[in-house]
């Protein structure tokens, strides 16, 4: 799913906290500038519907509410 829209609130929220500074970026110094590369990372989720299973051979959704009225 594109949640590029607020990528960039979701890692001004990340690096605000020290504590998930090393989660973030491990072994990256605290003052070093990856915003730009965690932009692009947490721009898109992957999402996965786990039931009802999928037909075989069905294809892959092209949206999370595809095929919903």
């Amino acid at each position: 799913m594109d949640v590029s829209s607020v990528a960039q609130r979701v890692v001004a929220g990340l690096m605000e906290h020290r504590s998930q500074r090393s989660a973030v970026s491990p072994g990256v110094p605290l003052e070093a500038e990856e915003d730009a590369r965690w932009t692009r990372a947490v721009g898109v989720e992957p999402l996965v519907i786990a039931w009802p299973p999928a037909p075989p051979g069905a294809t892959l959704l092209g949206d999370i509410f595809e095929g919903l009225d």
